[in-house]
């Protein structure tokens, strides 16, 4: 029993559930619904500031975790989350590295979250920039290029005009 949320959003359906979770999204596949909880469309900021935020529980659980992998180069909590901030950040100064197989496996899947972060941070720019200038061109009127079309083929006509009377 699903009931339409909104008339904005067709898509968003009520499943009767009494919490946050009653906006839904409802794709029917043979026989099953999969229902994906929605509470706010997802946009650029929305969406990096749960990767920032994801990067950073990462870092504090690395940080954290460390100490407990490899608590002979790792004295204390502090060292390493100062070892999981240099890494997430691929700087890496060389004054404290894990030494046990699991502390440098910990080490490389924090180098690729901060590679990761670093590489969604650049598309996200990127993207906004693009978009930035796809509103702006998007301002051209089309009659300003209806305008410079008749132009150029008015000047094309002449000179083909003028093609043939030397031919």
């Amino acid at each position: 029993m699903l009931a339409r949320v909104s008339a904005l959003h067709p898509d968003r359906v009520s499943a009767g559930l009494a919490s946050r979770a009653a906006n839904c999204v409802c794709m029917e596949e043979p026989g099953m619904i999969f229902q994906v909880v929605l509470r706010k469309p997802l946009t650029p900021l929305r969406a990096g500031t749960a990767i920032a935020i994801g990067t950073l529980a990462v870092t504090i659980a690395a940080g954290v975790g460390i100490r407990f992998l490899d608590p002979a180069d790792f004295e204390n909590v502090w060292v390493g989350s100062w070892w999981a901030v240099q890494t997430v950040t691929t700087v890496g100064y060389g004054d404290v590295v894990p030494h046990k197989p699991s502390g440098r496996v910990v080490g490389a899947a924090l180098m690729l979250v901060g590679i990761a972060f670093l590489t969604i941070l650049t598309a996200m720019i990127t993207a906004a920039l693009v978009e930035t200038l796809r509103r702006r061109y998007e301002q051209t009127s089309a009659d300003e290029v209806e305008s410079k079309i008749d132009d150029v083929s008015e000047r094309l006509e002449r000179l083909e005009t003028l093609l043939r009377e030397r031919t």
